[in-house]
């Protein structure tokens, strides 16, 4: 395997497929996949103080996320062409891009496969909230006026980065029914969506001085959260000039 295995550098993203056996070439399904692997990484190497293998794991997750919102979500609407009618790209190739999956056409499928896992690390599906609720919208438009079944725990995790009070009535509607992805629980599903209905939504304008941090807007109020894996305190600054002392091994946050 070459240095960063499946990652191209050259395409800025990662191959799920990259022996280009296919008359299209390469092609990249679930890019949440990948998020999740760099989201990993750096992880990895916060908890063992590795500053190097972090950097790597953040290199590769921000490059990775520049890809996506290019060519699987075209976030700023410039690049999917006027045919192009769905509101996202479910797979990338090396010479096309397409709606559809290897194992379903379910638009829950067609959608969620570039959402899950959720965590953390999938607040960049929030950093464009207009966006976030086309893709919603196109789900239901998908679905025909039927609920949404496959995944659903995923999705409504999803919709609570553009409007989790909505979200918070789909949780509410669904009782008992709601049967987790293999990777989920309900108790995260539940968790997820009522923090975002108090944090709001993720204010891509603001940055900080550590990685493991994010920045919520609601009702005209900011709230910065900041999450510390050493061993000592940790001062975290926040680009609009708010700044955190975070515990070891802690969450702390903030709100104004």
């Amino acid at each position: 395997f070459p240095f960063l295995r499946n990652f191209d550098p050259y395409a800025g993203h990662s191959w799920a497929s990259g022996s280009a056996r296919f008359a299209d070439g390469n092609n990249n399904e679930s890019s949440s996949e990948a998020m999740n692997a760099w989201y990993g990484l750096t992880l990895l190497g916060e908890a063992l103080g590795d500053r190097p293998l972090r950097d790597l794991g953040l290199w590769l997750y921000n490059t990775e996320l520049s890809g996506i919102e290019e060519y699987w979500f075209d976030v700023t609407g410039e690049n999917f062409p006027a045919a192009y009618t769905p509101a996202t790209a479910t797979m990338v190739w090396g010479g096309k891009t397409v709606y559809e999956t290897w194992f379903s056409a379910a638009p829950e499928a067609l959608h969620g496969i570039n959402f899950l896992p959720v965590h953390g690390g999938s607040l960049y599906l929030g950093r464009y909230p207009d966006w976030a609720e086309a893709n919603w919208q196109g789900l239901l438009a998908g679905k025909g006026g039927k609920p949404v079944e496959m995944w659903a725990d995923v999705l409504w995790m999803f919709r609570a980065l553009s409007d989790p009070a909505d979200a918070q009535r789909w949780l509410a509607a669904s009782g008992e029914r709601i049967k987790p992805e293999a990777g989920n629980s309900r108790p995260n599903t539940a968790h997820w969506i009522h923090a975002l209905a108090w944090l709001g939504q993720v204010d891509r304008s603001v940055t900080a001085d550590a990685p493991l941090c994010a920045t919520f807007q609601r009702s005209g109020q900011r709230t910065h959260v900041a999450w510390n894996l050493g061993s000592a305190p940790r001062t975290v600054r926040f680009s609009d000039g708010a700044s955190l002392t975070v515990p070891p091994h802690a969450c702390a946050h903030d709100a104004h």
